[in-house]
């Protein structure tokens, strides 16, 4: 199983992600070793490996835990980097290339991290232009040199003193603790801790008191000077996230409590990686809506993937659909054919969020989270039945949630999920005397009434939400809309009043014409009653240009044109009488949905008969697969 972070990462990070695209370079970043770990050594390896060296050249093999306590009985002496080096480097270049072999081993420059390689982006797009890093590495620089950025670069106290105002720095790296190109520059020891060189304290005090701040890695136990100034010159206004995989140390915890920070527990790569894609996402697209989709889909896909029950995830959806409602275009109750098209636009910009969490739960929830999303199908779906397309345009909304909830079930096979919406099949009276049934309205035939629209227009719409949310195929997207689209119709067709009564009808025409031999004189008549009944029946749907294929069988007796997706559900029938959507919607049995299937194939058949007639006859060429959403001349 993928280790995913505890549920809520995503939506805790959200807050600092806004921060960070709409207050660009408020926020300065903290960097421990915990950014750095598994691309170089951290400080302390790199410290007790000098030791492990230097009691080797004396014959005495060392394990890490047992280096210092070595070095001290050994020389009689705390061990330092200093006087470690001297001991295996006489000179200063001796020196640096022992430690230029720690930090470059096989003299090759370590990659940056997934967490170095976000945080350059974030400093690209400027949302973060400070970076203080307590790690002797360059692989903030790589990673930024990478994004094509040259950092300014302060690792001395006369770098400190040569920088220029912060505020206008893009993208500084600040070295706290020195770098390893630059041995006398290093800091690691309590000694060498225990004070900052003047300019270099006054850099760090102007950061915690003029910055917010995000840290990373950082154990906060052996920087007593870094750990004081922050505390001591902080900014309220801003409220610190602290970022580490692991629960915080005794000095991490106090720090958070007395700045009143936020932990997040997961890894710098994770975080930063989500940050920068959070980011990305709130810049390019600019969206109406408050949550960006790549945003919400990861955050839900992360809570339904926990032990425990989503409860943000349902108090996210639901916030979304109280926008929903309470969006100034859904008062508007009149205007031009133009100004509709432009409304139902942006209804569906506005309705990106829901649709697409509304998928995620249709595909991995379960029945108990099915009920946070279903009634609201229904309440989009119910308006007065009279009045202008102004008046009903909240149905757009409730066809895209009812679309993607929908198509998402069904591809995950969850006939629980669209038996629950089959229930919307049966009419229902309203406080407003509607009594339209929501698997009727909420349809791309009705929902945009009569004003022109590309037929291909919802499903070009939604289908980049559906391929966000679900990860599959174009072909397996595709089988799934066709599927629903069919039971969807199949379903409006068994919730008809007087089915029962039609059913009996057309089933025992259809018997007498399959008891009759090809000879027989009396089967073109009976064949005749048996394609009225079956026509009587699907009168009833209200098509149009539908996303769905229709294939040329080159079959006479059924007018050469069938629906793939009805075939498909046929063979299945054949094979499992017992099918679990047989008894979809109202217990019926399987000579009832073969019936509807039946019904929904003829009224498709006469819908492509429709679509195919060419003004002038024989001016357009037919192909064989025909989708009833795109003109002859696209196919």
């Amino acid at each position: 199983m993928t280790n995913l972070p505890d549920p809520g990462i995503a939506e805790a990070l959200l807050p600092l992600a806004f921060s960070l695209h709409d207050d660009p370079g408020a926020y300065a970043l903290v960097a421990g070793a915990g950014m750095s770990y598994g691309a170089v050594p951290v400080a302390w390896e790199v410290f007790t490996d000098l030791i492990i060296r230097a009691a080797q050249v004396e014959g005495v093999e060392l394990e890490r835990e047992t280096a210092e306590s070595w070095y001290r009985k050994r020389f009689s002496a705390k061990p330092t980097y200093e006087g470690v080096l001297e001991k295996l480097g006489p000179t200063q270049a001796a020196r640096q290339a022992i430690l230029r072999g720690a930090f470059e081993p096989g003299g090759q420059l370590p990659e940056p991290t997934n967490a170095h390689r976000a945080v350059a982006r974030l400093m690209k797009a400027g949302a973060i232009r400070i970076v203080v890093t307590m790690n002797f590495d360059r692989l903030f620089e790589q990673a930024l040199r990478d994004e094509g950025v040259e950092p300014v670069i302060v690792a001395t106290e006369a770098a400190a003193a040569a920088l220029g105002p912060l505020h206008s720095a893009r993208a500084c790296i600040i070295h706290l603790h020195g770098e390893y190109q630059d041995p006398e520059s290093m800091r690691n020891t309590i000694d060498e801790l225990s004070a900052y060189p003047a300019r270099m304290q006054a850099l760090i005090e102007q950061i915690s008191r003029e910055y917010g701040l995000i840290i990373a890695g950082w154990s906060a136990e052996y920087d007593p000077v870094l750990r004081g100034t922050i505390e001591t010159h902080y900014p309220r206004r801003y409220r610190p996230v602290w970022i580490d995989p692991s629960d915080p140390k005794p000095m991490a915890a106090k720090a958070l409590t007395l700045l009143r920070g936020t932990p997040i527990r997961t890894s710098a790569d994770e975080a930063f990686s989500h940050l920068a894609d959070a980011v990305d996402a709130l810049t390019t697209r600019r969206a109406r809506n408050p949550l960006t989709l790549p945003v919400a889909i990861d955050t839900a896909k992360r809570e339904l993937a926990g032990t425990h029950t989503a409860i943000s995830l349902h108090d996210r959806l639901h916030a979304e659909f109280r926008r929903l409602h309470d969006l100034d275009d859904l008062s508007r109750t009149d205007g031009t054919g133009t100004e509709y098209l432009k409304l139902v636009d942006r209804l569906e910009e506005a309705s990106t969020v829901a649709a697409g969490l509304v998928a995620v739960l249709a595909y991995w929830g379960t029945p108990d989270t099915d009920r946070w999303w279903i009634p609201e199908i229904a309440r989009f779906a119910h308006v007065a039945s009279s009045g202008s397309a102004f008046r009903k345009a909240r149905r757009v909304i409730g066809t895209r949630l009812l679309y993607a909830a929908g198509i998402s079930a069904v591809a995950a096979g969850r006939n629980d999920t669209f038996g629950a919406l089959a229930q919307l099949a049966t009419p229902s009276i309203t406080t407003t005397g509607d009594h339209d049934s929501v698997l009727a309205v909420c349809a791309a035939n009705t929902a945009y009434e009569h004003v022109p629209r590309s037929a291909r227009a919802q499903y070009e719409q939604l289908l980049p939400v559906l391929d966000q949310s679900l990860t599959l195929t174009h072909d397996a997207l595709d089988d799934a809309w066709q599927r629903f689209e069919i039971l969807r119709l199949a379903t409006l067709v068994l919730s008809q009043p007087n089915f029962e009564t039609q059913r009996d009808r057309y089933i025992e025409y259809k018997h007498s014409y399959e008891g009759l031999n090809e000879q027989s004189t009396a089967r073109p008549e009976a064949w005749q009653h048996m394609d009225k009944a079956l026509a009587d029946v699907a009168r009833w749907l209200q098509v149009d240009q539908l996303h769905i294929l229709m294939r040329d069988t080159r079959d006479p007796s059924f007018t050469g044109w069938s629906s793939t997706a009805i075939a498909q559900l046929t063979r299945e029938l054949d094979t499992d009488p017992e099918h679990p959507l047989v008894s979809i919607g109202a217990n019926h049995a399987e000579r009832d949905l073969r019936t509807a299937l039946d019904a929904v194939n003829t009224r498709l058949r006469m819908q492509t008969h429709a679509h195919t007639k060419p003004p002038t006859p024989g001016t357009i060429r037919v192909p064989d697969d025909v989708w009833l959403d795109l003109p002859i001349t696209e196919q």
